[in-house]
């Protein structure tokens, strides 16, 4: 059977196991590559050679290459299990930031992706879980916000050190821009951020 020529516009195509192929798979697919080369090692060609589809049937689900490290990110950072909630919030605290230091550095490139692209799915679930923590030990509003920005500033250059910081490049993340991308999130996906967002909006 000849291989299929490219068209922007197909619906499904068909891997080499003869599957259909949907988001689900060319993520699936796409995780495979990450651990072996690396979140920042992650692209259209390879994941293409990998799935034996040409880039377009890519194009198809994934307009850009940053729509599937989105998703790909995404993927990652809800394999992270949420510590027991039975825990102290502090233990709990420092079990999960050291869980999601572990899973950046398994995966180099992604502390960097989530970083540059703070409304990402990745660096949302970072936020959110964090602030999950940090609801439940008595943090709310400006509290919440300030003690994020300060795990930020101390974590997010651990989480770099498989990549070289871009110059210039402010390291933490600043309150607005955790308000802007809670803004940019349906209140269902991340119920403590928008929490957050509007407790300071009354206060």
């Amino acid at each position: 059977m000849p291989r299929k020529k490219r068209n922007r516009h197909l619906a499904t195509v068909n891997n080499r196991s003869g599957g259909s192929l949907g988001p689900a798979q060319i993520i699936a697919a796409a995780l495979v590559i990450a651990r072996k080369a690396g979140f920042g090692g992650l692209s259209m060609r390879l994941l293409a050679a990998e799935l034996d589809v040409t880039a377009t049937a890519l194009y198809h689900h994934f307009p850009n290459k940053n729509a599937l490290l989105d998703g790909v990110g995404g993927r990652i950072m809800d394999s992270i299990a949420m510590p027991d909630r039975h825990l102290p919030w502090n233990e709990r605290l420092r079990e999960l930031i050291l869980l999601q230091q572990q899973t950046l550095m398994k995966y180099p490139g992604l502390a960097r992706f989530c970083l540059n692209h703070r409304e990402s799915a990745g660096a949302m679930r970072w936020m959110e879980m964090i602030l999950e923590v940090l609801h439940d030990g008595g943090f709310q509003g400006t509290r919440a916000t300030r003690a994020l920005l300060t795990l930020s500033f101390f974590v997010n250059p651990l989480a770099l050190l498989d990549d070289r910081p871009h110059p210039g490049r402010n390291l933490m993340i600043r309150r607005k821009s955790i308000e802007s991308a809670a803004d940019s999130q349906p209140q269902g996906e991340t119920p403590v951020l928008h929490a957050r967002r509007e407790g300071a909006a009354g206060a």
